[in-house]
């Protein structure tokens, strides 16, 4: 398995593999591993001896014997993994799920967003909302828009105001005898929530 193609590091690639294979030998490791593709096989193994010690000493991989090596009077030592590293192993795997749930909530904020964006998009060509829209309406469209991660000023390059107009409307701020005056706070009904715009421009209706 080569470094491109590893999806976890090689700590856990090693733990795992002691974990599984049972007990073995760094060559073994190498063999089964290839943590270092394009170097030559003493020169992989050295790399993993090191990746080893680092893992013992931290506690998750010990030295449990020897057996024979291809070397005169130098033997091999048998690694395995200890409770600490088959407690890291899972806390691994448990983080791993969680960073894919989080990054699949991601993409789908950014699909969100992209779909909204293009109805403004849409919108602005088609002179439906522009500098002459209501004030009470670019209100309301601005704050699903901004709901939907499109940023104040693509917002107000459409309505053609300031960004900070575009801001304050969005924290239900106004303008009122020459003082700033809090409404209520920004609230999106159920329906008209996240995908509200994209889906009510698609029927034709927003």
């Amino acid at each position: 398995m080569s470094n491109r193609q590893r999806s976890e590091p090689l700590r856990i690639s090693l733990l795992r593999s002691l974990r599984d294979d049972g007990p073995q030998t760094s060559m073994e490791l190498t063999l089964r591993l290839d943590p270092y593709p394009g170097k030559s096989l003493t020169q992989a193994r050295n790399g993993l001896n090191g990746r080893l010690g680092d893992s013992r000493r931290a506690g998750y991989a010990e030295v449990t014997g020897t057996v024979p090596s291809a070397y005169r009077n130098t033997p091999a030592y048998l690694w395995a993994i200890t409770p600490a590293g088959r407690s890291h192993l899972e806390n691994w795997a448990g983080h791993t799920t969680k960073r894919a749930a989080i990054a699949s909530q991601r993409a789908k904020r950014v699909q969100r967003r992209d779909a909204a964006l293009h109805s403004l998009i849409r919108q602005s060509v088609n002179g439906r909302w522009g500098p002459f829209t209501p004030t009470a309406e670019r209100r309301a469209i601005s704050r699903r828009l901004r709901a939907e991660g499109i940023p104040y000023g693509w917002i107000a390059a459409v309505f053609g105001v300031s960004r900070e107009v575009i801001r304050l409307d969005c924290k239900g701020v106004v303008r009122c005898k020459g003082k700033m005056v809090q409404q209520q706070p920004m609230v999106i009904p159920p329906d008209e929530g996240p995908g509200y715009l994209w889906a009510r421009t698609r029927e034709g209706v927003a």
